[in-house]
C-alpha cells in the first residue's frame, strides 16, 4: 500500500511538472512567434556557441581555432553544457532552448510547490497557485530572457530559486544537515 501511495504520488508530481513545461512552452511559443521564430539568441549567446563548439572539438576555451586561450565568456558551466549539446548537433540551439525551458519550468513548478505548501493549498493547480501563473504571464520578459536569450541565466535563475525555496523550509532552531541547505533539489522534498 505504501508502495502505492509513493508511485501515486510521483505520478502526480510528474503530471504537474508536464504541466507547467506546456505553460512554459506555450509562453515561449508565443514569445517566438512574436520575435519573428528566431533560435539564434542574442549577441551574447552567439559568443557561448563560438566557445562551445571549439571546446566540443578539441580546440580548448578559444574564440578562433589555434588563437589564444582565453575566457571569453561568463559561465564555464554553460559553456560546458552547451558543448556537451555540440556533441550530438552542430546547431544546439534548439536543444539549449528546450534545455532552458525544462530547467525554468522545474524551476516555476518548485515555486508552485512552495506557494501550495505556503497557503496549505490543494490541489496543485490551486487559486494561489493560478494567481502566480496569470503574473508570470504579465512578465514575458522574463521568459525571453532567461529561455529565449539561450544564455546562462535560465540555469542561474533556476539556481537561485531552488535555493532560496531551500533556505525557506528551515525556521530557526530547526535540527538540519548543512549539506542539505546547500543543495538545491532538496527544496522540493
Amino acid at each position: 500500500m505504501m508502495l502505492s501511495k509513493a508511485g501515486s504520488s510521483y505520478k502526480s508530481a510528474f503530471i504537474t511538472y508536464v504541466s507547467i513545461v506546456v505553460f512554459t512552452s506555450l509562453i515561449v511559443g508565443v514569445l517566438l512567434y512574436i520575435n519573428g521564430n528566431s533560435l539564434i539568441g542574442i549577441d551574447d549567446a552567439n559568443i557561448y556557441l563560438v566557445y562551445m563548439r571549439n571546446f566540443a572539438h578539441g580546440y580548448g576555451f578559444v574564440y578562433n581555432p589555434g588563437g589564444e586561450h582565453v575566457e571569453g565568456f561568463t559561465s564555464l558551466l554553460w559553456t560546458l553544457v552547451g558543448s556537451l549539446f555540440f556533441c550530438f548537433t552542430s546547431n544546439p540551439e534548439s536543444i539549449l532552448l528546450i534545455f532552458n525551458i525544462l530547467i525554468v519550468s522545474f524551476a516555476t513548478w518548485g515555486l508552485c510547490r512552495y506557494i501550495n505548501s505556503f497557503f496549505e493549498a490543494r490541489p496543485f493547480f490551486s487559486s494561489p497557485v493560478i494567481l502566480f501563473l496569470g503574473l508570470m504571464l504579465f512578465l514575458p520578459g522574463y521568459f525571453e530572457w532567461s529561455v529565449l536569450s539561450l544564455m546562462e541565466t535560465g540555469l542561474w535563475s533556476s539556481v537561485l530559486i531552488l535555493s532560496a525555496l531551500n533556505f525557506l523550509r528551515f525556521e530557526p532552531g530547526d535540527d538540519y544537515n548543512k549539506a542539505a541547505v546547500l543543495i538545491p533539489i532538496k527544496a522540493l522534498q
